[in-house]
């Protein structure tokens, strides 16, 4: 038994449990403060087999904190506890997706390289030989420096195989070394590092304002010292917004990222001024992107494109 968290959804998972195999799951639980006990139980009469089963349930808390988490199996014993930790402003990530490759590869040659840029962790996983109707994703826990990432597959399976090469970035990661593992999306381990994060290069500080009143709506750079700022005047989104910003590089490209985090909406629209940092940018010629994200859910979208000589 072992949890993930994704966003303010903690992911409970029992692997390998040995059930009845008309096993009709469902779970229900309890929550004491920071106490989670959730308790398994089967809705389909008994068959005169047994089956081992990989079983997830997924619950929703309304508060970022730190939980126990206790299952308790069909038997009424406990399966495990284990600890989820659940950030208020939780860790984003995105994946990339190629599409399927021509390459002959054998799955023994897949490949998986973890690098760093920044705080941002980019995880990379070449000729991954899954499904053709795969849609990619990961899912992140972060606990106490040791990252476990666990791909998935949320598509419609296909009456094919492909090679895929696949990219996950996780934002923002606090500084230190952290000991990260990547499962496949069979739950076996391929990939396993060290690494540090250190401040001397990626996001420093951002800062949003309150509500403004008298937009002008331009989006400017600043440089000296390897020290890029970022400054957005007047970004228009809803009065509720929570605007996270976050910054990657890619070879010449630099990409800050404004994300609205939070679910709550109000029923007007504001102009808000946002300012960010990002430290150990060489001089040199860059291409600038700026996008931006309305809602959580919603889809990130180009905002301005440029041309930057730092010098």
């Amino acid at each position: 038994m072992f949890v993930l968290t994704e966003g303010l959804d903690i992911h409970i998972y029992h692997l390998n449990a040995f059930y009845d195999c008309c096993l009709g799951y469902y779970t229900t639980n309890s929550i004491d403060l920071n106490n989670i006990v959730v308790y398994e139980h089967d809705s389909i009469p008994e068959c005169d087999c047994m089956c081992n089963f990989n079983l997830e349930t997924v619950l929703s808390v309304e508060f970022g904190g730190t939980y126990v988490v206790t299952l308790i199996g069909l038997d009424g014993f406990t399966v495990g506890v284990d600890t989820a930790y659940v950030d208020i402003l939780p860790l984003s990530h995105e994946e990339e997706q190629s599409s399927c490759l021509s390459n002959t590869k054998s799955l023994d040659d897949d490949t998986v390289f973890f690098e760093v840029l920044g705080n941002d962790l980019h995880t990379h996983h070449l000729n991954a030989f899954y499904n053709c109707g795969l849609d990619y994703v990961v899912y992140y826990d972060v606990s106490d420096f040791i990252i476990t990432a666990v791909e998935a597959d949320t598509g419609m399976p296909a009456d094919c195989m492909c090679y895929f090469n696949l990219e996950s970035v996780l934002y923002n990661l606090e500084n230190g070394e952290y000991t990260v593992t990547l499962f496949n999306i069979y739950g076996e381990p391929i990939g396993h590092d060290t690494i540090i994060v250190d401040d001397e290069y990626g996001l420093e500080i951002y800062e949003q304002s309150d509500c403004l009143e008298n937009p002008t709506g331009t989006i400017m750079y600043s440089y000296a010292n390897e020290i890029l700022t970022f400054e957005h005047h007047d970004a228009f989104y809803n009065c509720g917004a929570e605007i996270l910003v976050q910054f990657e590089q890619a070879d010449d490209t630099l990409r800050f990222y404004e994300l609205n985090i939070s679910y709550d909406a109000a029923h007007c629209m504001c102009y808000f001024e946002l300012n960010a940092t990002a430290v150990g940018i060489p001089p040199g010629n860059y291409v600038a992107e700026v996008y931006a994200r309305d809602f959580p859910t919603a889809d990130t979208y180009l905002v301005d494109r440029r041309t930057l000589i730092l010098e």
